[in-house]
């Protein structure tokens, strides 16, 4: 490459997401001046962050302590970052002005015609482009702005750029590329195979009738699954359309299932089958009250429970029999009529004179009952740990697979996480799938505009957090973002000062120091389990995935065979802490995207903790505010009125509900009240107090809001 007057730097950016712009250099000609020298790289030789060495024509700096990884192959999250481009420069500096930069020419997506053939899964066509790299002939790559399926393939080896960068421009849906590099296709994903190999004359229905009286399918509710043309279906999402069900086979909005056809959209499964008419519950007949209800048991069709409730015209209480319609758990009979059915109108009175009470056998009176004592577990609903899932760089568009399939696997586990936006670069497609990731009980943090590192004091932090903030609120109808991660986890002082006192963010993701120097410091503060009371909450810990478990505390245990998902977990309920768990992408081409198996097998896991009353799953924004409020709001119980120190600062703005675990004697007889409302009850057999379980005598749970007024008890 023959270099005059003008020498191009492309600096490469943030672990490849993105680049700056090439800045082009004119400096006093001066045939003398030589670029700087560098060794040529050595394999035997070991090299620290900052060093600098010379491979096949290229300038590389040592990220990390290295030795043996060849520059040229690292990648670019290895070892080595890319530096500058080395150029033999002109014997005789020239004057020569630098001609103008060719624009490439512009094409609409519609004259594109050629097709390219993609797979029958997401994300049906070849990787983003990338800078700095080496193409051969043949390689493809899409857009870097997303867009339609459109697909650039190389017609001449060459090293990217940002001068030869393909784009998609939606403003116009063009696409602008130099056509001597890049030949433009039309992606056309391969069908999927066909579940059955016999073709069938007539639509056959889901529901298959069998001989046997008792039928082993459930019938589709389809009422609850009708296709709505505002609504945002992903991957696997299934609704019905004109009597036939469809399911999705990628993302999509206001595509109508019957007009999708086989390349399209939606998969036709075919006919619905209307369900049997469900059996009649019979209930047994009941003298007096059932047992009361317990929200810890699960209860079987056709069982009965009492509930009691306060009563009318000046009666203190009344108890009522209630029946189970179907299999029910967590379900509150008074406020489930799905799920139960009244069966009287009280069974017991007490408090007033009824007309016709059910009269009571006792063999003795009633003991008085008395709260003793109050205490706020570690975590919510006294469990051992808390975990929190971070999904970052999504709007990167590789990391679709976070849409596709991450939150479609959350919440059908009943599970949450969060997910990092980069929001300079947001379609329309990842603005509606944060509105119902949201909506779905996940949290939305700030990942920066651009994704560029925060390694200078000349970082423009006012429009990477807070102007990040204002483009999050401006698309998600005022939703701010109350969390932060840095990209690459690196920032200098200057940046780290400004986010902890940016407006809406009260705590981030730990992050490695950039010196005075310039030089990231990697010192382990930012790997590992969070205690159970947070020091500071812009240094929150977490462990980073990748396949290999490197940079990881639990890589010795990866390679001796542990899943390194669960590993953590383990760790977290090993020590009574919060373990915060950072991911990319899954089942998608992002760096270290999870694979999908491993993703939903991991879900799993969770769900058996949970349901052991082991663990809490929960945002990092929410466990962050549990930690902090347990201490602020300070619950203090005095002649059994609990108050909160609601005016506290720190308590106003961590406030969370907390739980506090009441005990004394005979609780039978307690019911707490906060502002005017009843609070639901947990019983409570164990709870977990930094980590360690400490069994329980008579004692029951309830979770309130520090901000909402005092909580007091009423004797019924």
């Amino acid at each position: 490459m023959q270099f005059s007057k003008t020498i191009v730097v492309s600096v490469l950016v943030s672990a490849g997401l993105f680049a700056s712009a090439a800045h082009a250099l004119s400096p006093t000609p001066n045939p003398t001046a030589t670029a700087p020298s560098y060794p040529a790289w050595d394999s035997a030789s070991t090299y620290t962050a900052g060093q600098r060495v010379t491979q096949n024509g290229a300038t590389y700096e040592a990220q990390w302590w290295t030795k043996g990884d060849n520059p040229a192959t690292a990648g670019e999250w290895g070892a080595w970052k890319i530096v500058t481009i080395v150029a033999t420069p002109a014997p005789t500096a020239t004057a020569t002005a630098t001609p103008p930069r060719a624009t490439p020419p512009s094409r609409p997506v519609s004259s594109i015609t050629d097709p390219y053939p993609g797979t029958c899964t997401p994300p049906y066509g070849p990787p983003s482009w990338k800078l700095n790299q080496q193409y051969v002939v043949g390689n493809a790559v899409t857009p870097t702005e997303g867009g339609p399926m459109v697909v650039f393939k190389a017609l001449v080896a060459h090293l990217s750029n940002e001068t030869n960068q393909p784009h998609y421009v939606a403003a116009n849906n063009t696409v602008t590329y130099d056509p001597n590099l890049w030949q433009a296709l039309k992606l056309s994903p391969a069908p999927c195979p066909t579940p059955s190999a016999t073709p069938t004359a007539s639509p056959t229905p889901l529901t298959t009738p069998t001989p046997s009286a008792t039928p082993t399918t459930t019938p589709i509710v389809i009422d609850t699954m009708v296709w709505n043309s505002a609504t945002v279906y992903t991957a696997g999402k299934r609704a019905t359309y004109n009597g036939r069900l469809y399911e999705a086979k990628w993302y999509t909005v206001g595509e109508t299932p019957s007009a999708s056809g086989s390349w399209g959209v939606w998969k036709d499964l075919g006919i619905i089958a209307s369900p049997s008419p469900t059996p009649a519950v019979t209930f047994p007949p009941i003298v007096g009250c059932a047992t009361l209800w317990d929200s810890s048991k699960t209860y079987a069709a056709g069982s009965v429970v009492s509930i009691q409730r306060p009563g009318a015209n000046s009666c203190g209480v009344v108890k009522y029999n209630y029946g189970a319609l179907r299999d029910s758990s967590a379900q509150i009979p008074d406020g489930s009529p799905t799920a139960w059915k009244q069966l009287d109108n009280g069974c017991w009175l007490s408090g007033c004179n009824p007309p016709t009470p059910t009269p009571i056998t006792s063999a003795s009176p009633r003991p008085t009952p008395s709260i003793e004592s109050m205490q706020v577990p570690t975590w919510k609903d006294g469990v051992a740990a808390a975990y929190s899932m971070m999904h970052d760089d999504l709007c990167a568009w590789v990391t679709d697979g976070q849409i596709d399939f991450a939150a479609p696997a959350l919440k059908q586990r009943g599970l949450v996480a969060s997910f990092g936006m980069i929001t300079g670069s947001c379609g329309d497609k990842h603005w509606n799938a944060a509105k119902q990731f949201i909506a779905d009980g996940n949290e939305i943090f700030s990942h920066s505009r651009s994704h560029t590192d925060a390694n200078s004091v000349t970082w423009d932090a006012a429009t990477q957090i807070s102007g990040s903030s204002d483009d999050i609120a401006a698309h998600l109808d005022g939703y701010r973002p109350s969390f932060f991660a840095w990209p690459s986890d690196v920032a200098a002082d200057a940046p780290m000062t400004y986010l902890r006192t940016a407006n809406g963010f009260i705590g981030g993701r730990a992050a490695n120091r950039v010196n005075e120097t310039g030089m990231v410091v990697y010192d382990g503060h930012g790997s590992g389990v969070n205690a159970t009371t947070v020091a500071d909450p812009f240094q929150i810990k977490d462990d980073m995935f990748t396949l290999t478990a490197q940079w990881s505390p639990y890589e010795t245990q990866v390679k001796a065979g542990g899943d390194l998902l669960n590993l953590h977990v383990d760790a977290a309920i090993a020590n009574g802490g919060w373990a915060n768990r950072t991911m990319h992408g899954v089942n998608d081409t992002s760096w270290n995207s999870v694979p999908l198996a491993q993703y939903t097998a991991h879900l799993d896991y969770l769900k058996t903790k949970v349901d052991a009353r082991l663990l809490w799953v929960a945002t990092p924004s929410n466990v962050l505010k549990y930690s902090k409020a347990r201490a602020a709001c300070r619950p203090d119980l005095s002649s059994a009125v609990i108050t909160f120190a609601s005016s506290d600062a720190e308590c106003v703005k961590f406030a969370t509900p907390l739980t506090l675990k009441i005990a004394g004697r005979h609780l039978d007889g307690i019911q707490a009240i906060q502002a005017g409302k009843q609070v639901p009850r947990m019983l409570n057999k164990m709870i977990y107090v930094d980590g360690q379980a400490v069994p329980q005598e008579e004692n029951f749970l309830i979770t309130v809001d520090p901000l909402a007024g005092p909580v007091t008890f009423n004797h019924i």
